[in-house]
């Protein structure tokens, strides 16, 4: 089977596609449409990066399906730092991955670790870990999921409540007005689930 048979058989689903030439792995990608975004590359439209350039020697192509973007996003990162493809300029590159924090703590906090500092961090500060995440804009990702799942960012007993509470945007952590059970089950519980891609 030719490459171009084999791109018309890639299912129309997330995952990371792998191109070889001559048996060597020298490129790894995501795709939302593994079928739709391995095609685009023999559709004679190119562009400046080095893959677009060697499309042409690439003798084989393959693939692994996931369940989620966020999964192949993830899958496509262990790869990457695992293989080191020669044509994956980004990724290679340790100080750009992050990594997402639950603190130990009976109001946990979420926090962003580069890859270089994780070795730092003690796992006695943290009881949940995700990622990595190649490239990820930490504060505009922190920004949302605070806003998503009501992630506290104050500490209990404050001597006013936080901003975030005056918004709407938290359960009450620094007024006293969530315990501790309640909290874990309404804020963490379906947070890890998110980032677990659950």
């Amino acid at each position: 089977m030719n490459i171009r048979e084999k791109i018309k058989k890639l299912p129309d689903v997330s995952g990371i596609y792998l191109f070889y030439k001559n048996r060597e792995l020298v490129y790894i990608g995501k795709a939302t449409s593994l079928k739709k975004r391995v095609a685009s590359y023999f559709a004679g439209v190119r562009n400046s990066r080095p893959i677009e350039a060697m499309i042409s020697e690439i003798d084989d192509v393959k693939h692994i399906e996931t369940d989620s973007v966020i999964e192949a996003i993830i899958l496509e990162a262990n790869y990457i730092m695992k293989y080191q493809p020669k044509y994956n300029v980004e990724g290679k590159d340790d100080k750009s991955w992050n990594y997402l924090i639950l603190t130990k703590e009976d109001f946990p906090h979420l926090e962003v670790v580069r890859e270089h500092n994780l070795k730092k961090e003690s796992k006695k500060t943290y009881k949940y870990l995700f990622g990595p995440f190649p490239s990820i804009k930490t504060k505009e990702m922190l920004k949302i999921l605070h806003s998503l799942f009501y992630v506290s960012r104050c500490e209990p007993k404050q001597k006013s409540p936080c901003f975030d509470y005056q918004i709407g945007h938290c359960l009450g952590v620094c007024a006293g007005e969530v315990g501790k059970m309640e909290y874990s089950e309404r804020v963490i519980k379906p947070l890890v689930y998110f980032l677990s891609g659950k």
